[in-house]
């Protein structure tokens, strides 16, 4: 049964074969049928030629007649002579056309051919797809894709115009080729001197476009420097029959024209009447040779051809052979050779191939049939690869054949593509197949034993590495590098012995041989304290096998009991020294206090007489020169007198204000300020200092607003309250310059120690800079130095605002930039119930 079965299969494949060779049969005629397209262009071409030399001779037969019967004879043989280069010129293109069809791949080459076929007719002929231009043959740059949108919506086989005007424009002849990509175009600029033969001095003749344009000119009266029949004749449309023009120099003339390839072109002639004797005759020799030199070169086009193709045809052959002898040896080798066509999805094997997969023999079988023979969970991993290969040209994958009634076989299956890409990818691949199975088998088997002594290596608590004898590293565990700090690529297998102990050293901050511990044993202290006792020790091949135990905890407890020890010696030392100190130190106790005490009384002495001595003259200062700056008893006379009374009630002001700083800020750090707290509205807090402050705000010219939402009632003193918002006011209106803004702002926030209200005072002032801030809020500290500053002030203003704002179990915020302006917060409790600052609780 097994028998039959496989003789069935061999004959189905062969069959398969059969079947492919003589699919591939036709193409083999590609190269017959090339040359029969080339031989019909030149016949076609020849053709052209023999017209056009026919036209030339009857031209030049009746050149005298026809120059005697006024422009209409004129332009009619300028119309065929015109005719002749545009019938030349369609043949060219056509004979490219042909080429381009049988190799798309090849651009260039159809546009030489078609250049040198058209010569002199035709200056420069480019390929021009929906891509853009392919490729360009000759000695002109032209507008080469707007001469293709014009010939594509022309809808003619030949279309001919003009793009362009002046010394810029030329014209263009363009014909179509479908390809298996889309249509492209031939387009030739075309030069139409050629057919204007030498004419009478008193006649012109020009080629034009059905619109007018003038192609180009050649006669009398400036009709060459003429752009459009309107500038040359006077005239927008011309026909067989004579009628009246007039030359750009004045001359009278009869005007006849004559159309050109079916309409596209109209040959105009202009005579002043009958055509002058004597007119000279067109050379007959240059024309003749002008329309026989594109036969002979298309024939030598046409021969290099046909070399190419026995070259091309020859090179196949030796490939043939060349495969041939590959196949010998690659399966002299036991390598399976393959080569699967994607589009068909059909696949040649060869005997080795066929045997591998389980089929009798060589032969073509289908994709599909392979595949089922792939084992399930692989078939996913081969199609990608052919995807991938029909994408970027290269297969290479490996996977397991289940064959019946034999175990499964490992296959290793690599190939590369052959030809071009087209739009869908490659089409076919050609490639290898091994058997790989034992070696499957041997590396599943080295790998599993590989995975188990390192997984033993790995398990242990000590450190491992073993070096081979050339002092390469081949295996070590995760403690060796987490014990020296060392990062896995540095402990790839491979790596130099002197290279890893150079980074093993960063990690050893000490190490020495271990005592009574033999040879090659030695202990080392490492950078985070650790203690390892390293071991290395020689292997029979000359490697080295190195291992490292962690013995911190003996170090440590060795170290332990040497410190304590120590301590306990040190102690007992201290508990000496200890007993005179106390002694001493109760001695000069006892002195400071008293001197402390009796420097505390001669303190609150020297406040107490400053308040009643400075005071009591001050008050009479402030009362007196208050008086006398309000005139109550009648002018002063001099106004100079008021003015120095203005001064000395706002020096005396000044003064009393700093002795009460003063004064508050000893209470304060005496611990001595009463406070009375009682429930507060902080708008009518704000209001009371806002009036007191407003007039100097509006002398200075500064704009004080007051920003102030609903808020609830917060218990303070309010005399405290009002020092500190009087303080923070002053300073804003202080330190803001003519024009800026101060602006007294609150909220009511919620956080962990509970209800808090923030009061801040911003003001548009010159700033303060971040390393000023640290020094703020101290007693007698100020920003500016003694000699430039430009304000009055203690610098206690700040410090005593902070100590008031403590007292309440308040904060005290500031963030300024320099130029940009400051903000003072001022953070307090709503409630005082048991955050009360010490001094306020006494008194």
């Amino acid at each position: 049964m097994g028998a039959h079965q496989g003789r069935r299969e061999r004959t189905r494949v062969r069959t398969d074969a059969a079947a492919a060779s003589r699919a591939a049969a036709p193409k083999a005629l590609t190269a017959t049928h090339f040359r029969i397209f080339v031989l019909s262009a030149l016949f076609l071409l020849a053709i052209y030629t023999v017209v056009g030399v026919a036209r030339l001779e009857r031209s030049g037969a009746d050149s005298a007649e026809a120059r005697a019967a006024g422009p209409a004879v004129l332009s009619a043989g300028l119309a065929a002579r015109t005719e002749a280069v545009v019938a030349r010129t369609d043949a060219a293109l056509s004979a490219a056309g042909t080429l381009l069809a049988r190799l798309p791949t090849a651009p260039m080459d159809a546009a030489e051919a078609a250049l040198g076929a058209a010569k002199p007719a035709v200056r420069a002929v480019a390929v021009v797809g929906d891509d853009g231009v392919r490729a360009v043959s000759g000695d002109v740059q032209g507008d080469w894709t707007r001469a293709a949108r014009a010939a594509a919506a022309s809808g003619r086989s030949l279309w001919v115009g003009q793009i362009g005007r002046g010394a810029g424009g030329h014209t263009y002849a363009a014909r179509s080729v479908t390809l298996a990509d889309g249509r492209v175009f031939l387009v030739a600029v075309l030069d139409l001197t050629g057919a204007l033969p030498q004419s009478d001095p008193a006649s012109a003749l020009l080629i034009a476009t059905p619109e007018g344009a003038v192609l180009t000119a050649e006669g009398r009266g400036g009709v060459a420097d003429s752009l459009s029949l309107k500038d040359a004749l006077h005239t927008d449309q011309v026909s067989a029959t004579p009628a009246a023009g007039v030359l750009p120099d004045g001359g009278q003339v009869m005007v006849a024209g004559q159309p050109v390839a079916d309409g596209a072109l109209v040959a105009v002639a202009a005579t002043p009447g009958k055509a002058a004797a004597g007119a000279l005759a067109p050379d007959r020799l240059i024309q003749l040779f002008s329309l026989l030199a594109p036969l002979g070169i298309g024939c030598g086009l046409a021969l290099l051809v046909f070399l190419q193709i026995r070259k091309g045809e020859s090179a196949q052959k030796a490939h043939a052979e060349a495969e041939k002898r590959f196949r010998v040896a690659v399966e002299a080798a036991r390598c399976g050779i393959w080569e699967w066509d994607l589009d068909e999805d059909k696949v040649f094997m060869s005997d080795i191939t066929a045997t591998m997969l389980g089929w009798g023999g060589a032969g073509m079988v289908a994709g599909a049939e392979i595949l089922e023979r792939v084992a399930p969970d692989h078939r996913d991993r081969v199609r990608q690869s052919l995807e991938s290969a029909r994408a970027y040209g290269a297969f290479d994958v490996s996977f397991r054949v289940l064959l019946a009634g034999r175990n499964a076989v490992w296959i290793d299956a690599r190939g590369q593509t052959s030809g071009e890409a087209g739009k869908g990818g490659y089409r076919r691949i050609l490639g290898v197949m091994l058997d790989v199975t034992e070696e499957r088998v041997t590396q599943a088997r080295a790998q599993a034993a590989e995975v188990r002594l390192r997984d033993a290596i790995n398990s242990v608590s000590e450190a491992f590495v073993l070096w081979d004898r050339h002092g390469r590293l081949l295996m070590c565990n995760k403690n060796f590098r987490a014990f020296f700090s060392l990062e896995a690529k540095l402990t790839k297998p491979g790596a130099t012995y002197d290279a890893v102990r150079k980074f093993m050293r960063l990690a050893v901050k000490q190490e020495h041989a271990a005592l009574d511990a033999g040879a090659g044993v030695r202990e080392a202290q490492m950078d985070d304290g650790r203690w390892l006792q390293i071991s290395e020790r020689r292997t029979a091949e000359g490697g080295m096998v190195m291992t490292a135990a962690d013995i911190t905890a003996i170090k440590l407890q060795e170290e332990a009991r040497r410190l304590n020890q120590e301590q306990l010696e040190e102690a007992v030392e201290n508990l000496e020294h200890s007993q005179i100190q106390l002694a001493e130190l109760a001695r000069k106790y006892e002195a400071e206090k008293i001197r402390a005490e009796g420097a505390n009384r001669a303190k609150s002495e020297f406040l107490a007489n400053m308040s009643h001595e400075l005071r009591t003259p001050l008050n009479a200062i402030n009362g007196f020169s208050e008086i006398m700056v309000g005139e109550m008893f009648g002018p002063l006379g001099d106004r100079r007198y008021k003015e120095y009374c203005g001064d000395i009630l706002n020096s005396g002001q000044h003064l009393l204000a700093l002795i009460n700083d003063i004064l508050d800020m000893s209470k304060i750090e005496a611990g001595k300020m009463n406070l009375s707290f009682e429930p507060l509205n902080l708008e009518d807090v704000v209001e009371d200092c806002v009036r007191l402050v407003r007039n100097r705000a509006e002398s200075t010219g500064l704009n004080l607003i007051v920003d102030l939402p609903e808020l609830p009632e917060f218990e303070a003193d309010y005399r405290a309250i009002k020092q500190v918002l009087l303080n923070l006011l002053s300073n804003a209106l202080k330190f803001t310059p003519h024009g800026g803004r101060v602006t007294v702002s609150g909220e009511r926030r919620r956080d962990i120690t509970g209800d808090r209200l923030r009061i801040s005072i911003t003001d548009t002032g010159i700033g303060i800079s971040e390393e000023d801030l640290a020094r703020l809020a101290k007693p007698f500290e100020q920003i500016e130095s003694q000699l430039s500053k430009t304000q009055q002030g203690t610098g206690l203003g700040l410090a005593l605002t902070k100590s008031l704002i403590e007292l309440h179990g308040g904060d005290l915020e500031i963030r300024s930039k320099p130029g940009e302006g400051t903000t003072v917060t001022v953070v307090l409790p709503v409630h005082q119930t048991g955050v009360l600052a010490p001094a306020a609780q006494v008194a």
